[in-house]
């Protein structure tokens, strides 16, 4: 230890030497106000290097971030006020060669923030151009701050709740869009090629380092929208110009330092909420030990008052490549849908009396729904060899013989995600089951969706399970029911019915689960994977079919090898009230008793955004009926 302070000594007294003899009465006198004032102390500060208390509260806090760049002291990432003192020191330092080294531009949050506390005018310390922030921050133009959630993506593990990230806009006349705008984002380093079994086990257990990045919006709005087809809400926030530019300043220091990453607790809903936090009296962590859901920071932020007012000035709906076809088509009459689907079938409808007889305002929605149906579809990269691409020119050269018109698109079906229920459930019930009597359950799903309650943010119809453990109590004898380790339905919500609009659907399953209802005491391992196809009748109705397998300990000679065909059907009574319809065969390929249907109907109707009520019928062996009352936290 003593070495220790041997060695930040020597580190202190060489940057004490590059300052002028004139400067170091300055020096001293702002060292001792910081200390007077105690800023080594002051939350912003702590916030600024990002320290963290041990995970049991034991030991000393030491910062979030483990790349030595980012500190000046050789203890900063442990000692706030030496980190403190040699940071002030590092700032009267001389320019070298390359200003954007100095310490006022590599830890620029740091200088914002000092400079109104100890007034660096004053002290004849003279302030640093910084060609490489003052290009990234578009030359002080940006003149607010957003927040981004992109909605689930079941192709990713890490996305499967949403995502977030940082937007700042900017007024700057250099810009000829708002998708020039500076984004940051915050994601795990991850291996290239590396499966998703170790991603997700890396991901939980703090296996990848991870960081902020930044980059033009335009690529998030091609890779979420386009490519991944989600929608993208933007919450712009109400700051003073001088809390976007401290911000904006500390978003710059942080950048490509290395975090631990991890996937249920420290990710980037949580790390997003830290940045804005540096604000004063900005709170909008979830107040949650365990784990941070993207919506449920969306849903913190949107109820967050600030200096009296809303947090949130703004909000705007930047609907995905499918969305805009959902839209666009949904807003057509009956008429003008039936030649959608006439000329998608075939091209050659544009010359038709069917299409050419309409009113040019017809002709304009019906095109332009047309542009974004093939827009969606095609394989621009693929040229002749892609038909759609040659269907899409031609009806775009129809498009350019009419007035610009008005555009059909409609956002009235689409809510925003902070309006939805709590990411997390639990649920009591009352059981009555053929075999083994009446009885009790809980279960307790910590975060979440499924068919029957995914809206605002999430995939409809789509469902979603992680770490569900379910109960049950018959006859004083208290059984795990399931242990669910993920559950993922994934669907194509294909509004349109338009050729090619429909993808695959995919279920998977892995846990723990009762062999049958028949039984209290047969938990079996199990693990299921089905794909199939979706149809979309309309807005309130889905039905799917699946076909697959699964692989579960042989007991009571049921076998371990199974094959699957599942049809499943949504539907949406009205807006508190859904219904879901399934049946299952199970054929036993390995065992001599006989395939076994299993069957299935539950009901929700939702009380509030807190509360809902449940009811289901199941046959698997035995039947069994229950009624829940679920509470959402």
């Amino acid at each position: 230890m003593h070495r220790y302070k041997l060695y930040f000594s020597a580190i202190f007294w060489a940057l004490v030497s590059q300052v002028s003899y004139a400067q170091i009465s300055d020096v001293n006198l702002l060292l001792d106000k910081a200390s007077q004032l105690k800023l080594s102390e002051q939350p912003t500060w702590l916030k600024l290097l990002h320290y963290e208390k041990p995970p049991l509260g034991f030991g000393a806090s030491r910062s979030a971030i483990h790349s030595d760049s980012f500190f000046n002291a050789p203890t900063g990432s442990t000692n706030p006020r030496a980190e403190l003192e040699t940071t002030i020191l590092a700032f009267f330092e001389p320019v070298t060669t390359d200003a954007n080294k100095h310490a006022q531009c590599e830890f620029r949050g740091r200088f914002v923030w000092l400079e109104r506390q100890l007034n660096f005018a004053t002290s004849g310390l003279v302030p640093i151009e910084c060609p490489n922030f003052n290009e990234w921050s578009l030359n002080g133009t940006t003149e607010s701050i957003s927040i981004i959630f992109a909605t689930g993506y079941l192709g990713n593990p890490a996305s499967y709740y949403g995502h977030t990230l940082l937007k700042m806009n900017s007024n700057g006349a250099n810009k000829t869009t708002k998708l020039e705008d500076v984004t940051v984002n915050y994601g795990a380093i991850v291996p290239p090629g590396e499966g998703p079994i170790p991603y997700i086990f890396k991901g939980l257990f703090g296996g990848y380092d991870a960081g902020f990045t930044h980059i033009q919006y335009y690529f998030h709005t091609h890779n979420y929208g386009e490519n991944e087809l989600r929608d993208l809400w933007e919450y712009e926030l109400n700051l003073s110009s001088g809390e976007v530019e401290l911000v904006l300043a500390h978003a710059w220091e942080v950048i490509r330092k290395k975090y631990t990453y991890y996937f249920t607790k420290r990710n980037c809903a949580y790390r997003m909420a830290e940045i804005l936090e540096i604000i004063d009296d900005v709170k909008i962590l979830p107040n949650n030990s365990v784990w941070t859901i993207p919506q449920a920071l969306i849903q913190q932020v949107a109820k967050a008052e600030h200096q009296g007012q809303s947090l949130v000035k703004n909000i705007k709906y930047h609907p995905s490549r499918q969305s805009r076809l959902h839209l666009k088509f949904t807003a057509l009459n009956q008429t003008n849908q039936a030649i959608v689907h006439q000329i998608a079938k075939d091209i050659n409808i544009l010359q038709h009396t069917a299409f050419t007889s309409l009113k040019d305002d017809d002709k304009q929605q019906v095109l332009d729904t047309l542009l974004d149906y093939y827009q969606f579809i095609r394989d621009e990269s693929l040229l002749e060899e892609d038909r759609n691409n040659s269907k899409y020119r031609q009806v775009l050269a129809a498009r350019y013989q009419l007035p610009p018109g008005i555009s059909t698109e409609t956002n009235t079906i689409k809510k925003p995600p902070h309006l939805g229920r709590k990411p997390s459930l639990v649920s009591f019930s009352n059981i009555h089951n053929s075999a083994i009597g009446d009885g009790i359950s809980v279960r307790i799903r910590p975060a979440y969706y499924d068919a029957l309650d995914a809206d605002y943010g999430h995939i409809k119809n789509a469902s979603l399970t992680m770490g569900e453990a379910h109960l049950t109590l018959f006859n004083d004898d208290l059984t795990l029911r399931n242990l669910t380790f993920i559950k993922i339905e994934s669907v194509s919500n294909a509004v349109t019915r338009l050729p090619e609009e429909s993808g695959r659907p995919w279920r998977l399953e892995a846990g723990l689960e009762q062999l049958s209802l028949s039984c209290q005491n047969c938990l079996i391992a199990k693990i299921q994977g089905d794909i199939g196809q979706t149809f979309v009748l309309n807005n309130k109705l889905m039905v799917a079919g699946f076909l697959g397998g699964s692989i579960q300990e042989n007991n009571q000679a049921f076998g371990s090898i199974h094959l699957n065909t599942r049809l499943l059907a949504n539907i949406e009574i009205n807006a508190k009230t859904r219904v879901q319809f399934s049946s299952q065969y199970r054929e036993h390929l390995d065992s001599s008793r006989s395939g076994i249907f299993i069957n299935a109907i539950r009901a929700r109707y939702q009380i509030n955004n807190d509360m809902d009520l449940r009811f289901s019928y199941e046959k698997n062996i035995a039947e069994e009926i229950t009624a829940s009352v679920s509470f959402y936290w």
